[in-house]
């Protein structure tokens, strides 16, 4: 998957040896605490993500789901 997610970015930007590095996510674990500003880029492999974006007005929820 390393390799895979390397040769897709690749496209876009140039990485450093140790930029791209892989993580695994138990279910219910968040990624990003409300309030942080997220920096990273992840790639999903298997499962699914549920997002969220609030603000003052409004509040909205998705789900990515990755087969």
């Amino acid at each position: 998957m390393k390799d895979q997610a390397r040769f897709f970015l690749e496209h876009y930007a140039s990485f450093t040896k140790g930029e791209i590095e892989t993580k695994e996510f138990k279910r219910g674990e968040y990624i990003t605490s409300f309030g942080q500003i997220e920096r990273n880029i992840y790639l999903i492999k298997e499962g699914a993500v549920r997002a969220y974006y609030i603000s003052d007005e409004e509040e909205d929820c998705f789900v990515v789901p990755v087969e």
